[in-house]
């Protein structure tokens, strides 16, 4: 049994998507996920893959509630 309350689950999922993602543990999720839409969509000459994205912050909740 899981004893663990959803704000620390909420809070350790989205510092393990952050990780994944960049070493700021500082910034937001939807932040940093608009920071590197920007920069892939200077980058690019293509149309941007948006499963290659962070995922939103509520997105990384569901996420990190999944057993």
């Amino acid at each position: 049994m899981n004893t663990s309350s959803h704000s620390t689950i909420e809070e350790a999922g989205e510092n393990a998507f952050k990780c994944v993602y960049n070493r700021n543990q500082i910034e937001d999720l939807d932040a940093l996920r608009f920071r590197k839409f920007v920069q892939k969509v200077n980058t690019s000459n293509n149309v941007v893959q948006v499963e290659t994205l962070p995922p939103t912050k509520a997105a990384a909740r569901f996420h990190s509630f999944r057993t």
